[in-house]
Order: structure tokens, then sequence, then C-alpha cells
């Protein structure tokens, strides 16, 4: 059995939780990937201290759940991710329908003569871009334009969201049998140790009586003797 955290701030480490024969046959989790081995193991040992294993079959089922867990993390970045890429584009685009409706196409284009919407859209990207990574110029320009258009943060990420919509689909439904399957892992853990629990009352039921007819046995007023 392994020992239990004192206290919310210890952080044991799994050599030292689990058997080294257990952790050669576990080997490197495959679902890491390029990911942090070790915020990994932060995490499966932290389902070993709260569960507290009760045999081996119990310590795969953690892991399990560890892995699954981890996947579905991992999917939920990607997620974000994907909202965050389609966030230039959908603000170039937000940013350019507000002009057209504020002024008009064709009021735009007698004082400009004419106006190529794509490179007006490529270079508002360009520099919603460079302000997500850092710059600070793009930054000042972005949000100066975003307030005359009058393009709020709410909207972008509306936009963005619905821009990603078909690859945030696709994502939730893996979510979705993720959790599914680490369910299932849960429901087997649970019931394994609960019929864990009822055999080992049996054994200590069965245990008992064994005693009492020893006892029974033994005593000589029951079995006729003076």
């Amino acid at each position: 059995m392994p020992p239990k955290s004192s206290s919310s701030n210890d952080s044991p480490k799994l050599e030292k939780i689990l058997p080294e024969r257990i952790l050669r046959f576990l080997g490197r989790n495959p679902a890491i990937g390029l990911d942090s081995e070790e915020d990994f193991n932060a995490l499966f040992t932290s389902l070993i201290v709260d569960l507290d294993y009760q045999d081996t079959l119990e310590i795969f089922d953690i892991r399990d759940i560890a892995e699954i867990q981890w996947e579905m993390q991992r999917i939920r970045s990607i997620r974000r991710a994907a909202i965050e890429k389609h966030l230039p584009l959908a603000g170039a685009e937000l940013m350019l329908s507000a002009y057209r409706k504020a002024a008009g196409a064709e009021a735009l284009n007698e004082k400009h003569d004419y106006i190529d919407e794509d490179f007006v859209k490529r270079e508002l990207t360009k520099m919603f871009r460079a302000a997500d990574q850092g710059n600070a110029s793009a930054r000042r320009s972005i949000e100066a334009l975003a307030k005359s258009a009058r393009v709020t943060n709410r909207m972008l990420q509306h936009d963005a969201y619905c821009k990603a919509l078909s690859t945030i689909s696709h994502l939730d439904e893996a979510i979705a049998r993720l959790e599914h399957r680490r369910d299932l892992v849960i429901r087997r853990f649970e019931n394994r140790r609960k019929n864990l629990g009822a055999m080992t009352r049996g054994l200590v039921r069965s245990s008992e009586a064994v005693d009492a007819t020893l006892v029974s046995d033994s005593n000589p007023k029951k079995n006729g003797s003076t």
C-alpha cells in the first residue's frame, strides 16, 4: 500500500510510491509526445496518492486514467490554439466590414480610386499576428483601429470561434470520447474495489466462523467431557 501524503504541499516522487519493477513495466507514457514527462508524472503521482491503490491492477487503472486525462488536456490546448489562430483573420475581416458599413463601399472607392480589399485584409491580418507575437507598435495600431471601428474583443473572439467551429466540433467529439473512456475505467476501478471489499468481508466472516467452530469443538462441556 502506498504512503499517503501528509499535506497538500507534499509532492512525493513516483519512485518512492511504486515498486521499481512496476515502473519499469509501465515505461514512458506514449501519450506525452514532446510534452513534459515530469508534469505527467506529477499528475500520475497525484492520482496514485489520492486513489490509494490496493493492488497492481489498480495501478494500471490509475495509469489509464492519468493518460486519458492528459490527452484530454492536450486536445483542449489545441482547441484554444485553433481559436487563437483565427483571431488575426477574424479581426481583419471585422474591421474591414466595419469601415465598409461606416463609409459605404462606393464612398471609399470614390475617395481612394480603388480599394483592394484582399490586400487590406492581408495587411490587417499581418498586423494582428505581429501584435499577438508581442509587437508593441502593432498592438497600439490594432487598438486604435479597433476603437475607431468599434470592434470589441468579444466580437473578435466570437468571430474567431465561428471560423474555427468545424475544427472545434471535431476536437469536442474527441474530448467526449476520451471522457467516456475515462469514465469506463473509473467505473471498472470502483467495481473492482467494491468486489475486493466484499471478498475481504467474506473472508473475515469465514475466518470468524472457523474460529467459532474451533472454540466450540474445544469446549469440554459441549463435547460431553467432565
